[in-house]
């Protein structure tokens, strides 16, 4: 799993990427910069077996942002290649 940070940073591949999340301090605002089809963030509360997908705090299109305002254990980044992504 991949651990966040402040500053946004490249998907490594189309494969959706896992973030721990079990550590987080709320509020937390995920981030999604990406123009692909699949786009998407998702968030777990069962550490990573079943995902949802929430609503959209910003959308565009080229951005997603979610509000993470109660516990969660994953964090789930779908794009493409080289997007941007981060946990701020």
């Amino acid at each position: 799993m991949a651990v966040a940070s402040q500053v946004l940073q490249a998907l490594s591949s189309p494969i959706p990427l896992a973030v721990d999340a079990t550590t987080f301090v709320l509020p937390r605002t995920a981030v999604l910069r990406s123009s692909a089809t699949n786009r998407s963030i998702q968030l777990s509360v069962d550490g990573g077996i079943e995902f949802f997908q929430p609503q959209y705090d910003a959308s565009s299109g080229t951005l997603l942002a979610v509000s993470i305002i109660s516990p969660v254990t994953t964090v789930r980044f779908n794009g493409a290649s080289g997007d941007l992504w981060g946990i701020q």
